[in-house]
């Protein structure tokens, strides 16, 4: 039997234990943060590259196990996606569900954008990010 792509089959699980996970968006104080939990989808934004394979993924959000990519996502999109890294703190029994995706890091998120944003826990200081192993 040949291996299937992330793409071609997507274990989505509810949280069952608590998931710490990273985001880019906006200071909480701004109100364009809460539309920074929508997915594309939800945005009524075209689907791209994944999301034309599988609707599934243009109906998450992108989290990340650790801060950095989100910077680079912040650099490479010059801050059209926002200024600042959240952290979540996603706990079980809030309807939320997530699928391991994409790259190493990724994470696919499903879940009320409010409830999203109520999971934001602090933020991350780019500046204070430990050295990856790639950087020294």
């Amino acid at each position: 039997m040949p291996r299937l792509s992330l793409i071609q089959e997507v274990l989505v699980r509810v949280l069952e234990d608590e998931m710490l996970l990273y985001r880019a968006t906006w200071a909480g104080s701004d109100p364009a943060q809460l539309e920074s939990f929508r997915s594309h989808y939800e945005l009524q934004r075209p689907p791209r590259g994944p999301e034309v394979r599988a609707a599934v993924i243009h109906m998450a959000v992108s989290m990340f196990e650790t801060a950095e990519p989100c910077w680079a996502l912040i650099d490479r999109t010059k801050g059209r996606i926002g200024d600042h890294v959240a952290e979540l703190r996603l706990v079980p029994g809030r309807g939320v569900c997530a699928a391991k995706t994409g790259g190493p890091l990724h994470w696919s998120v499903w879940g009320n954008p409010a409830v999203l944003q109520a999971a934001v826990s602090g933020y991350v200081d780019r500046w204070n990010l430990p050295i990856s192993s790639s950087r020294r």
